[in-house]
């Protein structure tokens, strides 16, 4: 969990680095590495983070790797994600604060937020 959250922060630098710097939105993942944001794209059991395939502003970025339910109930854990006892909430689908892990029905995958959150 440590790992994929640390991966998220780096991706996110790169791309507030990017916007402040060109005055752009990233739109392919490969920019951040071209224009020396990135030494590479962050990868967790081979698997790089990605932008949302959809068009439109780019809010969040994904490790879109199936987790296991431990790893995603600690990365929403250390997210602040949790009920009023505590345990893990995996959002569904929803990208909500700042980073967390949600189950999209086949499978659960990080997001770390960026973007427009930060402009």
């Amino acid at each position: 969990a440590s790992t994929i959250i640390n991966q998220g922060q780096q991706v996110q630098a790169a791309v507030t680095m990017q916007q402040v710097a060109k005055d752009t939105d990233v739109t392919v993942m490969q920019d951040l590495v071209d224009h020396d944001y990135l030494q590479e794209i962050p990868a967790f059991e081979g698997t790089k983070w990605a932008l949302p395939t959809a068009g439109g502003t780019v809010e969040h970025v994904t490790l879109n790797v199936a987790l296991t339910k431990d790893v995603c109930d600690s990365i929403n854990v250390k997210a602040g994600n949790v009920d009023s006892s505590g345990d893990a909430v995996n959002p569904a689908n929803a990208v909500t604060g700042l980073f967390g892990c949600f189950d999209d029905a086949t499978d659960k995958k990080a997001f770390y937020r960026v973007g427009l959150v930060y402009k």
